[in-house]
Order: C-alpha cells, then sequence, then structure tokens
C-alpha cells in the first residue's frame, strides 16, 4: 500500500513496504503517474520502510530523473540511518531532507 498526501504544494507519498526488487515497481508506477499529472515536487517519505535494495536505489533515481527533467523534484526523508548511511555512501545525500 502506498499512502499519498498533498501538503502545501507538495506530494508526499508514503510506500507501507521494503524498497526491494520485487515491490519497487508499484512505487515507482506511483510516483511517475504523479508526475504525469503534473505534481512537480514529490516527498518520499520512507517512515515505514526498514530495507532498500540497489533496485529500490534505481527507482529513487530514476524517478528523481524524470521529474527533474518536467521541471520537479524528488527529496527522501527518513529516520532510518541505515537508509541515511545508504544514500550518503551512494553519493545521494543531497536529496535527503
Amino acid at each position: 500500500m502506498i499512502e499519498i498526501e498533498e501538503q502545501q504544494g507538495q506530494t508526499i507519498v508514503r510506500p507501507g513496504f521494503d524498497l526491494v526488487s520485487h515491490r519497487v515497481v508499484e512505487l515507482r508506477d506511483t510516483i511517475l503517474d504523479l508526475a504525469a499529472q503534473g505534481r512537480q515536487k514529490v516527498i518520499l517519505d520512507l517512515v515505514r520502510v526498514t530495507l532498500i535494495d540497489s533496485m529500490g536505489v534505481g527507482v529513487v533515481v530514476a524517478c528523481l530523473k524524470t521529474l527533474k527533467q518536467r521541471g520537479g523534484d524528488l527529496k527522501v526523508t527518513t529516520d532510518n540511518e541505515d537508509i541515511i548511511r545508504l544514500f550518503n555512501l551512494l553519493k545521494l545525500g543531497y536529496i535527503l531532507i
């Protein structure tokens, strides 16, 4: 399940599952649908995510690229230290808020 919330001109997307290979297609499709609807500022809230694999990171980067090409942006928020460390290790810390 993915929760979507509008807040102060931004769209907050909260997946209720880990971002692993067999689940990330749902997240990708959701964010790309939002981009197609003209929603340009997306916050990916990973509060319920405990694990992210290489496919999950790839989907986040692909969605970021798509939104940037359309004049938008994607930011990630999480309190999970392992995910923060992973994003920083991969030089993706700039998308964390």
